[in-house]
Order: structure tokens, then C-alpha cells, then sequence
């Protein structure tokens, strides 16, 4: 009887250790520019390399795999720790401004992000210059 038991938690532990744990979830991006950068040192400080790789853009993710990342982080940690803080702590005294920049079709806009929301920086002008003032 004390085997089956000892053989029962031996099986039941392994079923847990291999089945039912769910794969690690890296940190969800911020949606501020400020958050994205405390996780991104935090992440760095705490060598969570695959946390602070889920926070590179996805252009980026393409040009550079996650293991050249862990290859970039062993051997610049200190530079990428330096430049993480110094952003930090300029976005801190100097709240960043939001700019993007949208393509649709032929046709680029310009936004800035003010309290209210997005806004355009400038009239779009049709590529015939229709529209704009004399």
C-alpha cells in the first residue's frame, strides 16, 4: 500500500511539473512611454532577458532573434543598464512627447499626442495639392 502511494505522488507531481504548468508569460508592454521604460530597465536590472526582448518593437524582434539578444545583453548589460536609467530618468523630470507617424496608402500624416489625444501636426494635403491655401 505505501508503494502505490509513494508511486501515486511521484506520478501525480510529475503530471504537474510537466503538464500543467503553462508556458512562462513575458510582461505585457505599458501603454505609456514612461511604463514602457520602467519595465524595460526593470526587466534589464533583473536579467529578464525574454521580458525586456518582449518589449523591443516587432520590427525590431525580426532583425534580431532572442538568442543574439541574450548574446547582446551578456556582453553590453552594463551600457544597456546605463542607457535604460538615463532615459528613465529624463523621462521622469521631462514628460516625453507622443508623435507617430501613419502611412495610408501614398499618403503620410503626422500626429502628436496632447492631453485630449491624437491630433494632426498639419493639414494632409491631397498629392495634386488640392486643398491648400493661397
Amino acid at each position: 500500500m505505501l508503494n502505490v502511494l509513494k508511486y501515486s505522488l511521484v506520478v501525480t507531481l510529475w503530471m504537474a511539473l510537466t503538464v500543467g504548468c503553462p508556458p512562462r508569460q513575458t510582461v505585457a508592454a505599458p501603454s505609456d512611454p514612461v511604463g514602457v521604460l520602467t519595465a524595460w530597465r526593470d526587466a534589464l536590472v533583473g536579467g529578464r532577458v525574454e521580458d525586456a526582448y518582449s518589449l523591443l518593437g516587432a520590427d525590431l524582434r525580426r532583425r534580431i532573434t532572442l538568442d543574439a539578444f541574450r548574446v547582446l545583453y551578456a556582453r553590453q548589460r552594463a551600457d544597456l543598464l546605463d542607457q535604460a536609467k538615463s532615459l528613465l530618468a529624463q523621462a521622469e523630470t521631462t514628460p516625453p512627447s507622443q508623435r507617430a507617424t501613419v502611412v495610408i496608402g501614398q499618403t503620410t500624416v503626422r500626429l502628436v499626442r496632447d492631453p485630449s489625444g491624437w491630433r494632426l501636426t498639419r493639414p494632409v494635403w491631397r498629392s495634386d495639392g488640392e486643398g491648400r491655401q493661397k
